[in-house]
């Protein structure tokens, strides 16, 4: 009952959002300019509520149509009636499956026609309002990467606020003080936006309100402002300038060096929530340089592995083993030091640029080796085109299945998309091993169990002979050809170059299984080892080749299956001193739990018996992934 009750509470606390606070404060102010470019800042505050979030949207709705009231009943119905134009609108488009993102400036534009019309004919502050919707709209909706942002500022929404506080701050003071607020919050706007909607804000302060000294006093610094921004020391310097070349008024010198300061002390950084727009940063995991280094450094321990094995033989060769290995781990850090190039990265884009579509964001990290996450927002794109244009046009380029994890449309239909894809590993596989050895003496069986990419590759070599000799063949045999593997040479090509270079009085058997994840198959090689048993359905297959050990001949054809993985399939790989009597009495006494459980149970069953050989038991289950299974 205490529980319950705790759950209730949280319920209703977590019913007003910190952003529903922000939405309404913003509502509260645009909705209390009664000047006449008003309409102009509704429109384009209600396309970025509704491009957020439905609750937002609602919320303001309602703020400012219980603001217009005090403005008269006929004003409010005014205002009811361009907004319900809009949802109209919006919905139309909805249903034609059009780019809402895209259309939504022309809807807030096309409103602001009639409502400009009515309120002023055909003169020219009608235009001007038309002008200011326009421009407001396109340069908000120009960028969208606030959407995602919990609560963030456009810039065209802060010059909305701060032209609405200075309407309301003007109508208290009845205009007594219309110079200094108006040119102070041209400034402001100006060092927020862009130059394009600074002049076109400037243009209708000018034409709409009845202040004949504003343009003498602000139009030159606020041109210079608009143009030098970016370099502070070049704007302040030419501000300085105009005021010895023209003639200047006290209010101008004033109204300049004012300028001046704030010019210097202003960083975006210091407006609270202001949305603005990084560099286009791109991040790719998977490059050349990465790939080589990985590289040599992996052979860097292949030749680390061989100067140990040669340690006990010939010190010559194994100091020159051991030095070419120190002079790739070198190069290998060199090669980490390099500028890395996203080529990657560049294919991609290329190609999507091809079939059309504009990518604003992009984002690929390798999350585990082999393994790919991907996110990119995408213009211009049809709902159907993720799976059948995008994913395979993804899969061909990066080489690799991948699965669409999210869409985000973004509340329209078929314009920005944001997209998430990670690689498709249809199964799953788990593997364990264990070693049982003779009393007294070195386990002559090595095993190895580890992942490559989208592969899981598993291990089994039983040196000839007994104690530390045997050993140390199947150690060396294990060791090099993972590292092989993971430097990227071919399954069959590591175990032929491994016979070449084992040539000598040791040699060992090699059975090797390579759980290929995402293409749903198993590739088996056997080079003089025990059967591999598949177990399937609670059958038993067995899979047995007639190749020649590993190290015993200059050449050797080792023996190869590949196998369709399905779910629940088992493998096991077993050395010698197994019997087929022991692994079907074992079939049908276990109890079917993890792979590590299963080994554990088989083991202590063959120690119920005195073994007298070394033995190994490893064991691979086959699971299908949980989102294949849904």
């Amino acid at each position: 009952m205490q529980k319950v009750i705790s759950t209730k509470k949280e319920t209703m606390f977590s019913f007003l959002q910190i952003q529903d606070i922000y939405c309404s404060i913003c509502a509260l102010c645009i909705g209390f300019n009664q000047s006449p470019l008003a309409l102009c800042f509704v429109l384009p505050y209600l396309s970025y509520v509704y491009m957020r979030k439905t609750r937002e949207c609602i919320i303001a709705t309602v703020i400012i149509l219980l603001c217009t009231l005090f403005q008269g009943v006929m004003v409010t119905y005014i205002y009811a009636l361009c907004i319900s134009v809009f949802f109209l609108c919006v919905h139309i488009l909805r249903l034609l499956e059009k780019n809402i993102y895209r259309y939504i400036p022309y809807v807030t534009t096309l409103i602001s026609i009639p409502y400009a019309f009515f309120m002023y004919q055909f003169e020219g502050k009608g235009i001007w309002i038309i002008a200011v919707t326009m421009v407001l709209s396109f340069q908000l909706h120009k960028n969208y990467k606030w959407l995602h942002s919990s609560f963030s500022m456009n810039p065209i929404l802060y010059t909305s606020i701060i032209f609405s506080l200075l309407s309301l701050f003007d109508m208290l003071s009845n205009g007594a003080y219309a110079l200094p607020i108006y040119g102070g919050g041209l400034l402001f706007i100006v060092l927020l936006n862009e130059l394009t909607v600074s002049a076109i804000l400037s243009g209708a302060v000018f034409m709409l309100y009845p202040l004949a000294e504003l343009p003498s006093i602000c139009m030159l610094p606020l041109f210079l402002i608009g143009i030098c921004k970016d370099d502070k020391k070049i704007c302040v310097a030419l501000l300085f300038a105009s005021l010895l070349v023209f003639p200047a008024t006290p209010y101008q010198v004033i109204y300049t060096i004012t300028a001046c300061f704030i010019v210097c002390l202003y960083h975006p950084n210091y407006v609270p929530w202001l949305f603005v727009e990084e560099p286009y940063q791109i991040q790719a995991a998977i490059t050349p340089q990465s790939l080589l280094k990985r590289q040599m450094n992996n052979f860097s321990s292949i030749f680390g592995s061989l100067a140990q094995y040669y340690e006990h033989v010939s010190g010559i060769e194994a100091d020159m083993l051991a030095n070419m290995a120190r002079a790739l781990k070198f190069s290998a850090d060199e090669v980490k030091r390099l500028t890395e190039k996203e080529t990657v990265r560049e294919k991609v884009l290329n190609a999507l640029e091809a079939y059309q579509y504009e990518v604003t964001y992009l984002m690929m990290e390798e999350v585990k080796e082999g393994s790919l996450h991907i996110e990119l927002d995408i213009k211009n794109m049809k709902r159907s085109e993720v799976k059948q244009t995008l994913l395979p046009l993804l899969e061909v380029l990066l080489h690799t299945k991948l699965q669409v994890c999210e869409v985000k449309y973004l509340r329209f239909s078929n314009g920005y998309h944001h997209i998430v894809l990670e690689t498709l590993v249809p199964y799953e596989v788990q593997a364990y091993a264990y070693s049982i050895q003779k009393p007294y003496t070195v386990s002559g069986d090595s095993y190895s169990i580890f992942r490559f990419r989208q592969s899981m590759v598993c291990t089994l070599s039983d040196g000839m002979g007994t104690g530390e000799k045997a050993a140390n063949a199947s150690r060396l045999i294990t060791n090099i050809f993972q590292r092989m593997m993971v430097s990227g040479i071919p399954q069959i090509e590591s175990i032929k170059c491994i016979n070449k270079l084992l040539q000598s009085d040791s040699y060992a058997t090699l059975d090797v299984m390579c759980f290929d994840q995402s293409q749903g198959v198993v590739y088996l090689s056997k080079s003089a080892a025990c059967p591999t048993y598949l177990i399937r359905n609670e059958q038993l297959y067995e899979i047995h080749g007639n190749s020649l050990p590993v190290g015993i001949v200059s050449q050797i054809e080792p023996d190869c299956f590949v196998i369709d993985l399905k779910e629940g399939d088992e493998y096991l790989m077993i050395s010698d001193g197994v019997a087929i009597e022991e692994i079907q009495a074992w079939m049908k006494i276990r109890k079917y739990g993890k792979v590590k459980e299963d080994v554990k149970e088989f083991i202590s069953y063959l120690k119920e018996k005195q073994r007298e050989d070394d033995t190994t038991v490893l064991l691979a289950q086959v699971h299908k992934e949980k989102n294949m299974q849904s």
